[in-house]
């Protein structure tokens, strides 16, 4: 496998598109033509796991972390609609012929991939518990096996049983790559493909819609950062000269609107 030169610079900056800056960091991104509007949450609190720190228990501790927060807020009856995005940036991972994704933490041993690897199959039994929208954006190859990954294992009553036990709540899954694909970076880019094609969504105009009663602004909603996605990615493709990949974007559960960023 070759060495991944900005998976971390992936992780940093999706961390900071959706956490409001400083006003001076906010004033730089406007000079630089990188600010695309504001986050639509009332706060927002992240992790961000690089390099070293990326193993397998650190990703799955802060994700246990966040889904204990989430319970707390919801029995303490607390109205606002939590969201959770999770991103992973780096290798995806499978055993060949396989049906099932891992992703490549810091502390992953190829000989031992089921036990070192951080499986897409355990991510979906925390996404699919969580009392919260679930945004889930993976830039790995073979990404698209995540779709099927989030719900291995769980049978049709089950998955119903767990949307039904925290209603009215979606699961939204972007993936850079079909499986068998590639997930391509750019030094051009300083990004995986994927990555800058959402971060291009949160900047442009073309995927905003007007917003809710009492909003005069416009909002970006999670359908059209997939929208999005599945435009930005072929272009940028073609700007960093890789080989084109194919983003697969999917719905679980109750689909509600939801906006994600704010003009």
């Amino acid at each position: 496998f070759k060495r991944l030169r900005v998976a971390h610079l992936d992780a940093q900056a999706l961390a900071e598109a959706f956490a409001p800056p400083p006003a001076a960091a906010a004033r730089r991104a406007r000079r630089s033509g990188h600010a695309g509007g504001e986050p639509a949450f009332a706060a927002v609190h992240t992790t961000v796991l690089t390099d070293a720190r990326a193993t397998k228990s650190a990703i799955l501790q802060a994700l246990a972390a966040m889904a204990s927060r989430i319970a707390e807020r919801e029995r303490a009856g607390i109205a606002e609609r939590d969201v959770l995005l999770v991103a992973l940036a780096g290798h995806g991972v499978r055993y060949t012929g396989g049906e099932e994704l891992y992703f490549w933490c810091h502390d992953l041993h190829p000989a031992r991939l089921s036990e070192t690897g951080l499986s897409l199959t355990e991510l979906g039994e925390i996404a699919t518990g969580v009392a919260a929208e679930v945004v889930l954006v993976i830039d790995t190859c073979h990404a698209a096996m995540s779709g099927g990954n989030l719900l291995l294992g769980l049978d049709a009553e089950e998955v119903a049983r767990r949307i039904h036990a925290v209603h009215e709540r979606g699961m939204y899954a972007i993936s850079a790559a079909r499986a068998g694909q590639e997930a391509r970076e750019s030094a051009r880019l300083q990004h995986g493909v994927l990555t800058r094609a959402v971060l291009e969504t949160l900047r442009s105009e073309r995927h905003y819609t007007r917003g809710t009663p009492g909003h005069s602004g416009r909002v970006l909603p999670v359908l059209g950062l997939m929208a999005g996605v599945q435009e930005w990615v072929p272009r940028l493709s073609e700007l960093a000269g890789t080989q084109e990949q194919t983003p697969v974007c999917r719905v679980f559960g109750d689909l509600l609107p939801l906006a994600l960023y704010r003009r």
